[in-house]
């Protein structure tokens, strides 16, 4: 993939996850005086599970433009953050840190738990945490991917 592509590829991406995290901010804010119904806690879980792909889907791009194949076997998705936590070892660009990974880890456990259970079973009071700190988490990750970004070539402007 061409850098130019590869960076409108992920400031799409990126866009579409920043709607996502107004959505959350949103039922955070309808849900300050009262207990979320069944369905909202089903739809605020599937937001938080699109936050984690987003930024999956964002890593396995850079994979790919970098020629790094991405991991295989069960613990794919936790090899992939592991690798970019350690790029260094892996020959990939540095776009997490340790903390960061940790914390975006946190968000594809959630990602499994949401899609391989019901959602009339998930506990809203468990999941309120990772949805109030959900913005935070991810501006981190959309600094850090802009800053790879920056280190990619200028884009070539077509004649």
């Amino acid at each position: 993939m061409r850098p130019d592509a590869l960076r409108q590829s992920l400031l799409d991406e990126m866009d579409l996850m920043a709607e996502t995290i107004q959505q959350v901010d949103a039922a955070l804010a309808a849900l300050r005086d009262r207990e979320p119904k069944t369905v909202e806690v089903a739809g605020v879980a599937l937001f938080l599970a699109n936050l984690y792909m987003g930024a999956e889907s964002i890593l396995v791009r850079i994979c790919e433009a970098t020629g790094i194949g991405i991991p295989q076997g069960p613990s794919w998705h936790a090899s992939l953050l592991e690798m970019f936590s350690h790029a260094d070892r892996y020959g990939l660009p540095q776009v997490l840190d340790r903390q960061l990974a940790d914390d975006i880890g946190a968000y594809r456990r959630f990602r499994h738990v949401a899609f391989h259970g019901y959602g009339v079973a998930l506990i809203w009071q468990r999941m309120r945490p990772g949805a109030e700190e959900a913005g935070t988490v991810f501006t981190r990750f959309f600094a850090s991917v802009r800053a790879y970004l920056g280190s990619l070539p200028p884009q070539v402007e077509d004649r």
